[in-house]
């Protein structure tokens, strides 16, 4: 059987982290556009929710994937003109990551 040369034992098929991520997309004065916003990006298959900070309105974005899924979704929000996303939040998910086989 050939062996592995200088590669950990599954190298090809590499495991990457998963991460929960919290991006802040918009902030509004009125809950109207805010959700106006929620709704364009839940259509796009996004998980958001609304915070309240002071007399704003956020909209935030739940992410689990990893840092290629974030880019991905930064990229994403910036084709729909709403420029970079500050992140807010970014936790390991513990023992859970994704098999890529690219």
């Amino acid at each position: 059987a050939a062996q592995n040369q200088g590669q950990a034992p599954g190298a090809t098929a590499t495991q990457e982290q998963l991460y929960d991520y919290v991006f802040q997309a918009a902030a509004f004065k009125g809950e109207d556009d805010a959700n106006r916003l929620r709704k364009r990006l839940e259509g796009r298959g996004l998980r958001t929710r609304l915070q309240k900070s002071g007399k704003v309105q956020l909209v935030m974005i739940n992410l689990r994937g990893t840092e290629r899924d974030a880019d991905n979704l930064r990229e994403e929000l910036k084709r729909m003109k709403l420029g970079a996303p500050i992140q807010t939040s970014k936790k390991a998910v513990p023992g859970k990551s994704r098999k890529t086989a690219r």
